[in-house]
């Protein structure tokens, strides 16, 4: 419910942490072939390295 759909259509949650009441989401790209190329000979060449998107910046209130 708080994740884009799109977001959870191309990407599996891998794990998650709380780390000093911060929530890390560990995502993985699915190896999923799009529709459009399934008739296509495709080879992959892997992923990127891992990145951090942070959302709200700043320091959250304590509830």
């Amino acid at each position: 419910m708080l994740l884009p759909e799109l977001l959870m259509i191309h990407f599996d949650i891998a794990k998650h942490e709380i780390n000093k009441d911060v929530l890390h989401l560990h995502f993985e790209e699915k190896n999923d072939i799009p529709k459009e190329f399934s008739s296509e000979v495709l080879i992959s060449h892997g992923f990127h390295k891992a990145i951090t998107i942070q959302d709200f910046p700043g320091i959250m209130p304590k509830s």
